[in-house]
């Protein structure tokens, strides 16, 4: 079903398909529809950290939104900066 997963953490794996990240549970069922350009778990918070468009999202462990903020164009600029730099 998915191009890509990484290993479960804390009962959920994050997956990949058609280039869009969501997560799912350790049954396989969607906790986080895969819709995001980039996804990354914080075990010691156990939130989720997502970009979506011009859009930063935290969201907790069972894939509710906690935070939608709006990316500035410097915000933009820092970004691709980064993911270039790893």
């Amino acid at each position: 079903i998915y191009s890509w997963a990484s290993d479960f953490c804390e009962g959920r794996a994050i997956v990949a398909k058609n280039g869009k990240m969501g997560a799912i549970d350790s049954y396989g069922n969607k906790v986080i529809p895969v819709i995001y350009s980039s996804l990354e778990f914080d075990i010691d918070t156990g939130i989720f950290t997502a970009l979506r468009g011009n859009y930063h999202y935290l969201l907790d462990y069972e894939g509710k939104i906690i935070r939608r903020s709006e990316i500035k164009e410097k915000e933009h600029l820092e970004m691709a900066t980064e993911a270039q730099l790893s």
